[in-house]
Formats: C-alpha cells, sequence, structure tokens
C-alpha cells in the first residue's frame, strides 16, 4: 500500500481533530504547518466519506463523526 502526500496529511488531520475535538480549518492547518488548501480539500473529502462534520458560525470547525477508536486505517484510505 502505497503512502501518499494525501494521506499523510489526512492522518494529521485525524490527529488533530482527536487531540482536540473541534477545530477551524485554519487552526489544524496552522497545528500541523500544512497549506490551507489542501486542508480545506482533504477536509472535503473526510467530509464526504463521513469521517469527519462541520459546524458553521464563530463556535464552528470541524470534528470527528466516531472516536477514533471505532475507525481503521482502510477507512481514511477509502476516502483518500
Amino acid at each position: 500500500m502505497l503512502m501518499t502526500r494525501e494521506m499523510d496529511y489526512a492522518l494529521r488531520i485525524m490527529r488533530a481533530l482527536y487531540q482536540k475535538e473541534q477545530l477551524s480549518a485554519t487552526a489544524i492547518a496552522q497545528q500541523e504547518h500544512m497549506p490551507k488548501a489542501v486542508t480545506l480539500k482533504i477536509l472535503k473529502q473526510l467530509r464526504s466519506a463521513g469521517l469527519v462534520d462541520s459546524r458553521r458560525g464563530p463556535s464552528g470547525g470541524y470534528l470527528l463523526l466516531r472516536p477514533c477508536e471505532e475507525m481503521n486505517l482502510w477507512e481514511l484510505f477509502q476516502a483518500m
């Protein structure tokens, strides 16, 4: 199985959300030292796959839909 840069970014996004529960795309990009545009692109893919959700507004951001303990890497590979 090939580990692409997108997959690496997706893992880093999931780790950030696991640690902080809810973060904005900007906060994830800064925390993980990733370009914001790439972060938004991958968050969109993760949202489409049903792994993360987003909330709008001043207290909004992205969050995991399920605990990481209930997910596996295969789901992440399929999303990417």
